[in-house]
């Protein structure tokens, strides 16, 4: 669990951190790379959300965690040809909304784990058992 936490702070963060380095030699703007990272970032926070009310109502981990992933591996492969095949113009929304699947999706992963550390050591408690995978 401590390497899912690890690959989502690498995946998600570092996109939204590089953005402008990542999507500004392909032709956008410094604003449209800063207002995808905004946004990436206000969907990421939703998509913890949701995936912790999800994996909450109905304990369905295995099924959470491979949407989850599958879903953050679809979305990155989509932001990777959207941002570099496509252009800029017909584009645009298609690699913002890659870019949200990724963001929400990953952020997702990291409730799943707290979650599902929690589920796993229910006598530990929650600060413990969620701490340590953080």
């Amino acid at each position: 669990m401590t390497l899912s936490v690890s690959c989502m702070v690498s995946v998600c963060f570092i996109i939204l951190t590089l953005m402008s380095e990542i999507l500004v030699p392909l032709g956008y703007t410094d604003h449209e790379a800063s207002t995808m990272g905004f946004w990436g970032n206000l969907v990421g926070i939703a998509g913890g959300i949701v995936a912790a009310w999800v994996i909450t109502k109905t304990d369905k981990y295995k099924l959470t965690s491979a949407i989850l992933i599958i879903g953050t591996l679809l979305g990155c492969i989509g932001f990777q040809l959207c941002a570099t095949q496509l252009e800029k113009d017909s584009g645009y929304w298609y690699t913002f909304f890659c870019l949200m699947v990724v963001c929400g999706m990953n952020m997702g992963l990291q409730s799943y784990c707290l979650e599902y550390a929690v589920y796993l050591a229910p006598e530990i408690g929650e600060a413990i058992s969620g701490g340590t995978v953080c």
